[in-house]
């Protein structure tokens, strides 16, 4: 778990201070599998230092009119490829899209 106000993690999960662009390499060698990672913030830096393999969007629809921005402006082109889409109950679609190159 990455924080800027949380001392420690509960239900789980791990606490790593740091920053995100050091952390989370060392985490992905740790590890055996995938490392999810959710929220529009955490997301966006992982994205803009090249260390996102792949992308889940799960798409319901809702008009806000505001919030965060789901991706960071970035400074090149990024090529993502469609490799798996469902569709769930309540009209919720899962787009799996893997980086081009990866």
């Amino acid at each position: 778990m990455f924080s800027t106000t949380l001392a420690r993690a509960d239900y789980g999960c791990q606490h790593v201070p740091g920053d995100v662009g050091v952390e989370v390499p060392k985490l992905k060698k740790q590890i055996d599998g995938a490392l999810s990672v959710g929220g529009a913030g955490l997301g966006g830096s992982l994205l803009k230092l090249g260390l996102v393999d792949e992308l889940r969007l799960f798409v319901r629809p809702v008009l806000l009119g505001g919030g965060t921005p789901c991706f960071p402006q970035m400074e090149a082109r990024a090529t993502w490829n469609l490799v798996d889409s469902r569709t769930f109950p309540g009209g919720v679609v899962m787009l799996r899209y893997a980086r081009s190159g990866s």
